[in-house]
């Protein structure tokens, strides 16, 4: 069987960047991409030299238009084959939301459906000027899953997660921005020159400190058993114990730009 689509990993420097590419539908995830995104995330947790995931969409028309429907009819034909693919995408949301690395969207054109959840399983969101976003599960019929409702209601709160997912109406860029929806929206022709010069303000930070916080705010803002925040309470800790804390405290005193290695 001809595969659909493919998540592409690339390293470059101190970032691990993922790229959804299924162009001829508009970059939408297909099962096996939905699969393969937790390894690659798995991936590049696992590289010492990296301090950011980015993720974004192939070209300028999508960043991803959501799963694959025409895969639903073989894929989720019975409650068995559901609750697998439910499963698949669930993992999928859950590696970047649980990322140690932080996780930046930096999104082009359509962010639709299960795309829009990716992104909102992400820690932080561009937009370009030219880019949409649109929950159209209720035009199709579909369930929009309870862990990406709540991650909706958590960024723009439940007035404004209502209003998206009953009226699957498209909203722009800007009125994203408004919503709280995206971090910031820049010009299509600048974005991705303002993209790396925010890429560039997390990564001259030190990695153990933006990690130990992801973990206390994860836990904060959602359910955390209480392994998991004493877990975040470790990392914390941790920082004070670190090679960047000295080099940071160094280089404060003596004037210096600092440089800080992730140890």
């Amino acid at each position: 069987m001809k595969r659909s689509g493919t998540i592409r990993l690339e390293l470059a420097a101190e970032t691990a960047a993922l790229t959804i590419d299924n162009s001829s539908k508009r970059n939408a995830m297909s099962m096996q991409m939905w699969l393969d995104l937790p390894g690659l995330v798995h991936s590049a947790n696992q590289n010492p030299s990296v301090k950011l995931i980015t993720i974004r969409g192939a070209g300028d028309a999508a960043f991803a238009s959501g799963a694959d429907i025409s895969e639903f009819k073989k894929l989720r034909d019975d409650p068995d084959l559901a609750a697998a693919y439910d499963d698949a995408t669930g993992r999928a949301f859950a590696s970047l939301h649980n990322s140690n690395k932080p996780v930046l969207a930096l999104i082009n054109g359509s962010c639709y459906g299960g795309g829009l959840a990716i992104a909102l399983n992400c820690d932080l969101r561009l937009a370009s000027q030219s880019a949409q976003f649109c929950l159209p599960p209720a035009k199709l019929g579909l369930g929009y899953g309870y862990e990406n409702t709540e991650a909706l209601v958590q960024i723009v709160g439940p007035v404004y997660a209502k209003e998206m997912i009953f009226t699957a109406r498209v909203y722009p860029a800007a009125r994203a921005y408004e919503l709280g929806l995206v971090h910031a929206v820049y010009p299509d022709a600048e974005f991705e020159g303002e993209s790396e010069q925010y890429i560039q303000s997390i990564l001259n930070n030190a990695p153990l400190t933006i990690q130990a916080a992801k973990a206390a705010i994860n836990c904060i803002s959602g359910a955390a058993e209480p392994a998991q925040i004493e877990q975040a309470r470790q990392k914390i800790a941790a920082c004070f114990d670190s090679h960047d804390y000295a080099e940071g405290r160094s280089a404060f005193l003596d004037k210096r730009k600092v440089v800080f290695t992730g140890r």
